[in-house]
């Protein structure tokens, strides 16, 4: 008992000071506050959240939120949200989909059509046409603003839950649970699969589209296509490996957004994909949007942090590819009596390499001066370092990098 929770402490130190050494260009909003932020979505100049409690709303890029529940089931599970013109619709558990038309002020069912109880992961709008992912109960259509609902799901499989959806002109994709992806190209009527390239049993939890390009996050990571859906590529660098919960666009960023204590946190890529880099470790993402000047991310914890876009630049993120080297340190996952730490640096740069344990406390300064552009190696000594699990971070004059290892 008294080992298992001096583990427990010492992995929730990890965590403490990997928030703090890697999220100092983040900032936690005051809220929602209230469940897991499942779905953010803008609507205008307006920003709801959809939570484990319901839905909330800001106004102020979301510095502030509060609830706009009434006519919603008691403390109700919120998934997805959908807007079309001046109608928000929301995507319950247990209680169908529910629409506002006054900016979420007032809710009312919309579920004529729907099995009793049914849970709805997910919505989206194609045209003045709404489609909801039903869980275990394929996609579901309607043609008169959710007043009535019908089931669409030719050609695909039995009692298949639809954990995403997403629009591409006439083209509609369905990412169900460990059946890959599914194809529609005349308004849900048929579904066809979609799944070259994607390895067999794949969880499909989300999309996003950046011009011709598709990509898809999946139980498996963050897969790509180029050609509508025919063939499917993964990224090879940079992502975990680990469930892809959310995604979101911004010009040539893309942002992923990976559930987990090992790994956990929000990833960039500037180049479609092909390489990521974590810019920050937040554990527990669980959705992202881009609205006005942010980024955000919802949390497993309820809170939304946010960071400005223009703090996104690929000079100042780590490990960014540019027109040249990458700003970067590398180092073995275990070291014994001494290491060689590898630093790149595309420009002149003050640079300092400091050694944390997992309680934060900084134990030694290896090096802190002035480094020319290239690769330099720095010899460490660890002989005065007992066994067990310690943290190093870079520091530049634009640049923190956090790297964890084991002293053995």
């Amino acid at each position: 008992m008294k080992t298992g929770m001096v583990n427990f402490i010492i992995g929730a130190f990890f965590i403490i000071l990997f928030y703090q050494l890697t999220n100092a260009q983040w900032e936690q909003t005051d809220g929602p506050g209230s469940g897991a932020v499942n779905a953010l979505m803008v609507s205008g100049t307006d920003f709801f959240a959809a939570t484990d409690s319901g839905v909330f709303l800001s106004t102020n890029d979301g510095a502030n939120w509060k609830a706009v529940n009434t006519g919603l089931p008691a403390k109700t599970v919120v998934y997805s949200l959908a807007a079309s013109g001046i109608d928000i619709f929301a995507a319950t558990k247990n209680y169908g989909v529910y629409r506002s038309s006054n900016n979420g002020a007032a809710w009312s069912a919309v579920n004529t059509g729907f099995p009793l109880g049914s849970t709805i992961a997910c919505l989206t709008m194609s045209g003045v046409d709404l489609f909801a992912g039903v869980n275990k109960g394929g996609i579901f259509r309607s043609l008169n603003n959710g007043l009535n609902w019908a089931a669409v799901n030719t050609g695909l499989p039995d009692t298949v839950t639809v954990n995403a959806l997403a629009v591409s002109g006439i083209d509609l994709f369905a990412g169900t649970m460990s059946k890959g992806i599914y194809y529609s190209n005349n308004n849900g009527f048929s579904w066809s699969a979609l799944n070259s390239g994607l390895p067999g049993g794949t969880s499909v939890l989300c999309f996003a589209q950046s011009g011709i390009d598709l990509f898809a996050g999946t139980s498996r990571g963050v897969f790509h296509s180029t050609n509508n859906g025919a063939a499917w590529s993964v990224p090879t660098s940079g992502l975990p490996d680990s469930s892809v919960n959310s995604l979101a666009t911004s010009g040539s960023y893309l942002f992923a957004g990976v559930n987990g204590v090992i790994g956990g946190g929000v990833y960039l890529s500037t180049n479609s994909g092909a390489d990521w880099n974590l810019i920050t470790g937040l554990p527990g993402v669980r959705s992202l949007a881009v609205n006005g000047a942010y980024v955000f991310a919802g949390m497993d914890n309820g809170f939304v942090w946010r960071r400005l876009l223009t703090g996104v630049s690929v000079k100042e993120l780590p490990g960014l590819r540019g027109n040249g080297p990458l700003w970067e340190f590398t180092l073995p996952n275990r070291v014994h009596s001494a290491v060689t730490v590898a630093v790149n640096l595309p420009r002149s740069s003050a640079v300092s390499l400091k050694v944390f344990d997992c309680f934060g406390r900084e134990l030694v300064v290896f090096a802190n001066g002035n480094f020319g552009p290239g690769t330099h190696a720095v010899s460490l000594s660890t002989r005065s370092l007992p066994s067990g699990f310690y943290f190093m971070r870079m520091q530049t004059s634009t640049n923190i990098l956090v790297k964890r290892f084991l002293k053995e």
